[in-house]
């Protein structure tokens, strides 16, 4: 900070799209705090139940459907809710949110 050279250069790569060492990239960072989010707070008792099938079980959409007794499109439908209320773009997104926060109850 006391440098005003190096806080032109820092800034400087930074608008380039560069980033600073010791930092992640902006594409990273950006992901991670899209995807960061308490996950056990904004799911259904069913979507958990799902959740944890899918990412604890390693279920197939199949497989939970038979399990829970609910047909495989509402599976599916549940899945597509829990990417959107988790703040993911991918389920595989939503799989790590969970595995990160989720489970933490």
């Amino acid at each position: 900070k006391g440098d005003e050279t190096q806080l032109e250069q820092a800034v400087s790569r930074v608008l380039s799209g560069c980033f600073l060492p010791g930092f992640e990239t902006p594409m990273t960072a950006y992901a991670r705090l899209k995807c960061d989010t308490r996950a056990e707070s904004t799911l259904t008792n069913m979507q958990e139940t799902i959740m944890n099938l899918c990412a604890n079980e390693y279920l197939t959409d199949g497989e939970i459907s038979e399990r829970l007794g609910i047909s495989i499109a509402t599976v599916r439908k549940h899945m597509q809710n829990i990417v959107k209320r988790l703040n993911c773009r991918t389920q595989r997104q939503a799989i790590i949110t969970w595995l990160k926060h989720g489970n933490e109850r």
